[in-house]
């Protein structure tokens, strides 16, 4: 966006966007601010008026994921009315490519340059062990619906053997009879 003056106006999401699509284009060590500068088109300088440095940067990247998490799951919320299930389908959106929110990469670039930073995630499992307890799902279910999410997460993150769109809505099925005590 241009303002007065012919100046270029850019936006923090702007950076945000442009920051996740080196890590997507040209990987993680590619990752420099100065790499992000000229992705977003502007000067070094004019990335560090928004950002002070990469961890906060990295920072506002897991923020953002996370706040876009919350959206996704809160969406899928109204849909099913049941934690577990939006859960599961919230984390399996996130992760798809077509998606914006891609916390894989957001998530990446915390685990190779500061791991302190993811957490940002923490208060998103303990919220999932609560509702799952308030939705009386068993402990043992409810451990297997997280770890069938984180290693999905870890299967994209790494792009090991991810799994294909037939899989992924087999999952979600089965997590689906997981809620309901049926597997």
């Amino acid at each position: 966006m241009v303002g007065n003056g012919g100046v270029l106006l850019i936006k923090k999401a702007d950076l945000l966007d442009a920051a996740l699509r080196i890590i997507d284009k040209e990987g993680i060590n590619k990752f420099t601010l100065d790499a992000i500068a000229l992705e977003a088109g502007i000067s070094k300088g004019g990335l560090i008026h928004h950002f002070s440095n990469k961890e906060e940067l990295i920072r506002a990247l897991n923020e953002q994921s996370v706040v876009r998490f919350k959206k996704l799951l809160l969406d899928e919320f109204e849909l099913t009315n049941n934690y577990a299930q939006s859960y599961a389908a919230a984390t399996f959106k996130q992760w798809d490519n077509s998606n914006p929110v891609r916390a894989d990469l957001s998530m990446l670039a915390a685990l190779t340059n500061k791991k302190e930073l993811l957490h940002l995630w923490e208060s998103e499992y303990q919220t999932l062990r609560q509702k799952l307890n308030e939705e009386s799902i068993s402990v043992e279910n409810g451990l297997v619906i997280r770890l069938l999410c984180d290693g999905l997460i870890f299967s994209k993150m790494f792009n090991i053997d991810p799994l294909t769109n037939e899989e992924t809505d087999s999952v979600l099925q089965y997590i689906s009879r997981l809620v309901q005590d049926k597997p």
